[in-house]
């Protein structure tokens, strides 16, 4: 249990000293209309629209993985986290937004992004350390 705070909080941390400039910010006018364009550290990323979820959308969590680990939602989406492996885990945001309870083998824990567009970072506080982790990214509805 210590150890879980530890990463906690260690992973709190980590996830404030990013500053303003750390989270996604969705832009509409360097992209023609059918492309939605996310501007982050690294610098820009075109989003296929076929790849942005709407409405509800499932990330499996196994052993150690999130899948997909990286997902792009409109505003509004229903996020569902299914637990696929063996092993006990969670869903922990960097942010305090969200966490689950431990979730057992077949249990599921759902969140609805009704949250201003940027990217929302998670983890597993038991494997956090393993490199348990995940984003999604929220952009506006079209």
């Amino acid at each position: 249990m210590a150890r879980s705070r530890v990463l906690l909080l260690t992973a709190l941390l980590i996830s404030s000293c990013g500053g303003a400039g750390s989270a996604a910010v969705p832009v509409s006018t360097a992209a023609p209309a059918h492309v939605v364009t996310a501007v982050n550290k690294s610098g820009v990323t075109a989003v296929p629209p076929e790849t942005i979820k709407s409405g509800e959308t499932v990330v499996e969590l196994g052993d150690h993985w999130y899948a997909p680990a990286q997902l792009y939602v409109t505003v509004g989406t229903k996020v569902t986290w299914k637990q696929v492996g063996s092993q006990e885990h969670d869903v922990w945001s960097t942010d305090g937004l969200f966490h689950s309870p431990t979730l057992g083998p077949g249990s599921t824990y759902s969140y609805v992004f009704n949250v201003a567009p940027g990217t929302y970072r998670y983890f597993c506080v038991p494997h956090y350390g393993d490199g348990m982790a995940g984003a999604v990214t929220v952009v506006p509805r079209r």
